[in-house]
């Protein structure tokens, strides 16, 4: 089965997977590292979705780590309702608001989750 899965890395720094027997995007995040605030979206780079598309992609998963949720779209959702963008000394990014991704277990996520105290300010927050 692991032969089905095709790693995506930028820098050394693992991206996400994508597993080509059930065409399925997976990706760890941390909520207050990669979300971005002013939009309220979550970002996959604009190369893996280029691939993922070739490659015949049919789910996105996001688990965020820090929250314990896992956000899902099918690829052809985030394809429709996603935007790009790109920000100084990052690659261009495929974005889609949270309100466009379904919480596992079939709740719709509608509104950016609240921060914990102990988060800290990244960059994203200043965009």
């Amino acid at each position: 089965m692991e032969n089905n899965i095709k790693t995506f890395k930028l820098n050394g720094k693992k991206l996400g997977t994508f597993n080509q027997a059930t065409l399925e995007f997976r990706k760890s995040v941390k909520h207050s590292i990669h979300f971005f605030r002013k939009a309220g979206a979550w970002a996959i780079a604009c190369e893996i979705v280029d691939i993922l598309e070739k490659e015949g992609c049919t789910t996105m998963r996001l688990h965020d780590t820090e929250n314990n949720k896992v956000y899902t779209s099918t690829f052809d959702n985030f394809k429709a309702k996603s935007w790009g963008m790109q920000f100084s000394g990052y690659e261009k990014q495929q974005f889609m608001a949270l309100n466009n991704w379904t919480i596992e277990g079939g709740e719709k996520a509608n509104k950016p989750l609240a921060l914990d105290k102990n988060d800290k300010k990244t960059d994203n927050e200043k965009r």
